[in-house]
């Protein structure tokens, strides 16, 4: 009984310990090389953006990367209009460096049947720029407000 339980740990010692081809080399490699469907980001329409000034003045702040001028603390409503956002979807919007979404830091928005959000905006008392980050369907976009420092309207010097 001794001896044959000998043989069965030599038997397994041998199996463990015998050489095998495994690892990254031994994986068959294709010459061809395709990037991965999650890394390439889809080519998505640019939302478009209007800013309505308390005054009735309206600003079509264009698509993509939108900026304007605005006076300090000045409050605008904004309509941020991505295409193919549904009622189901949200749109996550904070601020960077200052200025209320609707009263708040951050917020989470819903848009309507056309994919539009609207919301107040009200920009700091300070001059610089007041970026609005909005992150929905894995992208963020940018709208950017700016205080210019000759900007007398409210606020400290």
């Amino acid at each position: 009984m001794k001896a044959s339980n000998w043989i069965y740990i030599i038997a397994l010692a041998g199996l463990c310990v015998a050489p095998t081809q495994a690892g990254y080399r031994s994986v068959e490699q294709k010459d061809e090389k395709k990037s991965a469907d999650h890394a390439v980001a889809k080519k998505q329409s640019r939302p478009s953006v209007q800013c309505r000034k308390k005054n009735g003045a309206k600003l079509d702040m264009g698509r993509g990367f939108a900026q304007a001028t605005l006076q300090r603390n000045e409050e605008v409503e904004l309509s941020w209009t991505k295409p193919g956002l549904t009622p189901n979807d949200s749109v996550f919007a904070y601020t960077v460096h200052g200025g209320r979404i609707n009263g708040e830091i951050t917020t989470t928005l819903k848009p309507d049947d056309t994919g539009t959000v609207t919301f107040r905006f009200k920009i700091g008392p300070w001059p610089g720029n007041y970026p609005i980050i909005f992150r929905c369907a894995g992208r963020e976009e940018v709208v950017e407000f700016w205080v210019e420092s000759s900007s007398q309207s409210g606020g400290a010097q």
